[in-house]
């Protein structure tokens, strides 16, 4: 996932709804029983309490935010209740769950193999992991994984197929087990130079766009080009000086 670095804004401003909401979506049934933290982990132990804000970090440059923010409050938990991480982030920041979509059979080895080094990470830190870490299979051989429930977050979104990226999987997950407000950072996809990763931005930005209109609040740094917060608000408008 791309990249770009620091100082907070909002976007995505919509006040929470104040109408009943439906109680929480239980945690998926097949997740094993956590472990505790292992040696060599940034796994933090879940929250007795469903959360209601979560910060998901991807491995883009605007995570840099996060880290600056983290350490003026002195706790990556100041920012959110639950800190959730992408992929390689699960080796570098302390979190509460992770989110690898890749399979962790095929297309991970095949990637480290291929000297990939977020790849070779991933299968680093796994064993250590005591879980939960979402994924698309569920393999006995590491314990920490949890098989992302596909069907019921789907049914959460409508039915709409549209999980283009890890990121998005945790955004539809958020949703699905009732989060009230997402900060995300490092989930820039493009740069003002570099667009590599339009489609995964466009799917990303969608479900975000789902989210507020449910009633959800969006905060992003800067620096991301999330929702183009990295440029002044008086050019976000096509065709007004």
């Amino acid at each position: 996932m791309p990249e770009t670095p620091p100082e907070p804004a909002e976007a995505g401003r919509q006040e929470p709804s104040t109408a009943t909401e439906p109680p929480c979506s239980p945690e998926p049934t097949n997740a094993p029983p956590l472990r505790p933290p292992l040696a060599g982990s940034l796994a933090l132990p879940l929250p007795k309490t469903p959360p209601q804000h979560v910060a998901i970090l991807g491995m883009g440059g605007s995570v840099a935010e996060f880290v600056h923010q983290a350490n003026s409050l002195g706790s990556v938990t100041a920012i959110a209740d639950e800190i959730w991480v992408i992929n390689a982030v699960a080796a570098v920041i302390h979190h509460h769950r992770a989110f690898v979509m890749d399979d962790l059979k095929e297309t991970i080895p095949r990637e480290a193999r291929e000297g990939r080094k977020v790849a070779a990470q991933i299968l680093n830190w796994l064993p250590n992991h005591p879980g939960p870490v979402y994924t698309g299979t569920a393999y006995p051989e590491w314990p920490a994984l949890v098989e992302y429930p596909l069907r019921d977050v789907l049914q959460s979104l409508g039915g709409f197929p549209y999980l283009n990226t890890s990121v998005a999987h945790a955004v539809a997950f958020a949703m699905h087990i009732g989060v009230k407000q997402l900060s995300m950072y490092g989930c820039d996809f493009t740069y003002p130079t570099l667009h590599i990763a339009e489609s995964g931005r466009g799917c990303v930005e969608f479900l975000l766009g789902v989210f507020t209109d449910k009633g959800g609040l969006v905060t992003l740094p800067q620096t991301t080009t999330l929702f183009d917060s990295n440029v002044r608000e008086d050019q976000r408008i096509y065709g007004y000086p």
